[in-house]
């Protein structure tokens, strides 16, 4: 049985570390800590982002099924780009672009298993924090 040793120490000792922590996590160049996080996995595990809409996770997108820019005789400019998602459970939508952009959060993804593609791509296998498992391409996440 693995047990852990308890150590007691002053909360003003303890406050102390805690602040000093925090100073260097937020001076810590963020490169170099995802490349140290890249070269030891074990320590860290790989968490990757997936993007959802309204409560439902996007599994793929088109990259512009319309895209129309273009300036007015008056010299306003007008856009019309429209991108169509998928959903996880299969339906698809047409939304603008702009609205994709803004209205998408990002969802934590455990990562278990990484598959590389014959086209050089690669499927990431995971879990998120409520237990659902996804596979999705790297070219739909983060």
């Amino acid at each position: 049985m693995n047990k852990e040793k308890e150590i007691t120490i002053k909360q003003s000792e303890l406050d102390e570390i805690m602040k000093r922590m925090e100073r260097l996590e937020k001076a810590a160049n963020k490169a170099r800590l995802a490349n140290i996080d890249s070269k030891n996995p074990k320590e860290t595990g790989k968490i990757v982002n997936l993007r959802m809409i309204d409560g439902r996770v996007i599994t793929s997108w088109n990259n512009m099924t319309k895209n129309i820019v273009e300036k007015s005789p008056a010299g306003i400019w007008k856009e019309d780009q429209q991108v169509e998602i998928t959903f996880e459970d299969g339906k698809k939508e047409k939304m603008p672009y702009v609205v994709f952009t803004r209205r998408y959060s990002l969802l934590p993804m455990s990562v278990k298993k990484e598959v590389k593609e014959e086209d050089g791509s690669i499927t990431f296998i995971g879990e998120t924090e409520d237990g659902k498992t996804y596979e999705i391409s790297d070219r739909f996440i983060n």
